[in-house]
């Protein structure tokens, strides 16, 4: 049994893995999760970490490419095998295009591949910075938006702003934190778990309200941005639309 904490055998590990050469995943950009592995399993195993996955939450939705995109954000463990109490988590947003079924084990598969190359603080030939500032996905209106929304606090109004975004745009916005970058992914990351279970009860609480014929419907609209308001339609019934329609007529 091995006296060191896990982040002194994570540290151990960042000794022996210092770079992985960037191969041919993401359109020639990234590397991949089998060459993180490649790269750092052997340390891992010897220093006895055990990583493992939880999902959070995740959800589905089409791109302006009509192509299916799936969100999943998952935390990561590293587990001292020698003392399971003893662990550390990272949270990941990851997504996945995919028909069929693999898109959950693709982001899983993303999600831990990201957090093992952060976690070990390994280099990989890739200038994320001068690539987001030359060739950014979103606009100065959106990163004004973002981050203002984010400071709200109000996890219903930053979810459905999230999903006005395209998946690259977000992307590059949860990374464009200059400071307190790991602080502010995680509220990135509350916000939108909290966000989307937030949706789903005001979805809930406008068809109870429709169904009673309610008028106190209309004030649970009211104060919502017209972004919110388009995301709240796809989770109401049918009469439940027609209802609010009547009502602000």
């Amino acid at each position: 049994m091995s006296d060191l904490n896990i982040y002194q055998k994570i540290n151990e590990v960042r000794k022996k893995v210092e770079y992985i050469q960037r191969g041919s995943a993401g359109q020639g950009t990234g590397v991949l999760y089998d060459e993180v592995v490649a790269a750092a399993r052997k340390m891992i195993v010897s220093q006895g970490i055990i990583i493992t996955t939880d999902f959070l939450a995740d959800n589905s939705r089409e791109n302006t490419k009509k192509n299916y995109v799936y969100e999943a954000f998952i935390r990561v463990w590293y587990i001292n095998m020698d003392n399971p109490e003893d662990k550390f988590y990272t949270d990941v947003v990851a997504h996945a295009m995919d028909a069929g079924d693999k898109a959950p084990g693709k982001a899983v598969t993303y999600a831990t591949k990201i957090s093992l190359v952060k976690v070990l603080f390994l280099e990989t030939g890739i200038n994320d910075e001068s690539r987001t500032t030359a060739n950014r996905a979103y606009s100065d209106d959106q990163y004004d938006m973002f981050h203002d929304i984010l400071n709200e606090k109000n996890p219903l109004k930053f979810y459905c702003f999230h999903r006005t975004l395209s998946e690259d745009a977000y992307i590059a916005l949860f990374n464009s934190f200059e400071k307190d970058k790991g602080k502010n992914k995680k509220i990135c990351n509350e916000q939108i778990t909290d966000g989307l279970e937030a949706l789903q009860n005001v979805c809930d609480e406008l068809n109870t309200l429709a169904e009673k014929g309610d008028v106190s419907a209309s004030e649970v609209v009211a104060p919502l941005e017209d972004f919110e308001k388009r995301m709240i339609m796809k989770g109401l019934k049918p009469e439940t639309i027609d209802f609010l329609k009547k009502l602000k007529e």
